[in-house]
């Protein structure tokens, strides 16, 4: 196949400019949440800085606690856009909407109803803490249905490939969230108020998606034509991943609940703020899996092409991000050290080490996901999130207890490993007999882009670590541009490729 063909065919270069629009719209607020929280620690004091981060976690769970229809409404609802359905993306978004509106009012008064035993019996604090920390819940019980919502609307303008305009709100909504905790803080505002600031950040956002997203019927959204019985596929697609997403944002944000019960708000943000910090970061690389998404959805007929591209950009990828957070782990000390201070540098040295030995399978997992989920498969990945959960939190409960945050970390790290070996075996299952070699060979050299971070986690010699990464990320980009050559993507200069 000839390489117009292939572009025309993906769409690369709309693809490129959609990538860059997200993670340009997340540049921004990570930049600003860099500058905000060393002030905001040092204004807070430890305790209330606990509470603090556990409030962000809590709000990082609500956005991505959609049930799945936010996946199943872009797969769905992009296809209808295509093909001039307006009246059945409608019905998609009226049915997602419906349901988890429901769902998440009733999961928010739970909440608010919960929030002093909570406060009492689970979060690990002190006594004076307890009716700052069930305010602060009551007040993040109202973030549910705004992240439910923001859910519903964002996924209108993915299926539209309209990421200029959810580009323009992340980066402003998020920037706007940080900056108004950064002056609360700095005038010597109470904890509760920063996190109320925070859910009315998030409810400016929802409300700029929602006239976004409406926008985009010409003739106004057509509610006559509104059909809320909902279709077959829709149905059974949404279905399993309800439940992988379910199950997979518990395991994500499941030890934040577990380290209130085992550790004091003081030492939480040791490990938290680093975790917290990377799920930023880790915002990039969802921003580039919601961008490939919808074209993944559409051309996951063309199986040869599909799975030549899928194992190439995971190899390239897999040796560019080992080189930057193998950077990063080499310089986490002086990071620590100037960013957070010399506490932070102290306890946080080897659990950030090992959370980015973590990492870097974590980026691969994201796209692994979007590939799987683009042919329509989501039973596999929920019945593994399911056999995952218990034993992730009984290693999680065991190496606490006898670990310490360190032992949290290694866990985590060790989870999404496995997740990653999980996703390549499905990618096995998936593939023509012809891809089953490239599959193995791209795992094989994802895997150890890992190592040097591994290495630099234990404290081993400088100069082994950059002798062996040199060798990876080589013999990863020479396989990978083979693969491409091999499959007419790339050719040499003068042949038509």
């Amino acid at each position: 196949m000839r390489w117009l063909e292939h572009h025309t065919f993906l769409g690369l270069r709309r693809l490129s400019v959609n990538a860059m629009l997200q993670i340009g719209g997340q540049i921004l607020p990570v930049g600003a949440a860099a500058v905000a929280i060393p002030f905001v620690y040092r204004d807070l004091g430890a305790a209330d800085f606990g509470i603090f981060t556990i409030a962000l976690s809590a709000m990082g769970l609500f956005s991505i606690l959609d049930l799945g229809f936010g996946r199943a409404l872009v797969r769905f609802a992009a296809r209808d856009f295509a093909g001039g359905d307006m009246a059945g993306a409608a019905s998609i978004v009226a049915q997602s909407g419906i349901f988890l509106g429901a769902v998440s009012l009733t999961l928010g008064l739970g909440v608010f109803l919960a929030s002093p035993a909570l406060a009492s019996h689970w979060v690990r604090s002190s006594p004076g803490s307890h009716g700052t920390v069930t305010q602060c819940l009551a007040i993040l019980a109202v973030a549910l249905p705004i992240g439910a919502m923001t859910s519903v609307f964002r996924s209108v303008l993915e299926a539209r490939e309209d990421f200029l305009s959810i580009g323009i709100v992340q980066s402003g909504v998020g920037t706007l969230m940080y900056a108004v905790i950064l002056v609360l803080s700095l005038a010597d505002a109470g904890v509760r108020t920063i996190v109320a600031a925070a859910v009315g950040s998030r409810l400016l956002g929802v409300i700029c998606y929602v006239v976004r997203a409406l926008a985009g019927w010409p003739d106004g959204f057509p509610w006559k034509r509104v059909r809320l019985r909902v279709h077959k596929d829709f149905r059974d697609f949404s279905f399993w991943t309800v439940g992988a997403n379910v199950i997979g944002a518990s395991i994500m944000y499941g030890d934040r609940v577990l380290l209130v019960k085992l550790f004091g708000l003081q030492e939480v943000p040791y490990y938290n703020v680093p975790l917290e910090f990377f799920g930023r970061l880790m915002i990039l690389m969802n921003a580039v899996a919601t961008v490939i998404f919808p074209a993944l959805s559409r051309v996951s007929d063309n199986k040869q092409l599909f799975e030549r591209a899928y194992v190439v950009f995971m190899t390239f990828l897999s040796a560019a991000a080992g080189l930057a957070l193998l950077a990063t782990a080499i310089a986490t000390p002086q990071i620590l050290l100037h960013w957070l201070g010399p506490s932070f540098e102290e306890h946080s040295t080897l659990i950030v080490r090992t959370l980015l030995v973590g990492l870097e399978f974590q980026c691969l997992n994201v796209m692994a996901l979007a590939s799987v989920n683009a042919r329509g498969v989501s039973r596999p990945v929920t019945v593994m999130l399911g056999m995952e959960f218990p034993i992730y939190f009984c290693a999680l409960a065991y190496s606490g207890l006898h670990l310490g945050l360190e032992g949290i970390a290694i866990v985590w790290s060790g989870r999404v490993v496995i997740e990653f070996l999980c996703y390549t075996l499905f990618q096995l299952r998936l593939v023509r007999s012809g891809g089953a070699r490239s599959q193995k060979i791209g795992a094989a050299l994802s895997v150890a882009n890992a190592i040097p971070l591994v290495l630099v986690a234990v404290s081993a010699g400088l100069a082994s670590v950059v002798a062996i990464s040199t060798v990876v990320v080589a013999a990863a980009i020479g396989w990978s541009l083979s693969e491409l050559r091999d499959a007419g993507i790339v050719g040499l200069r003068g042949e038509r490729a």
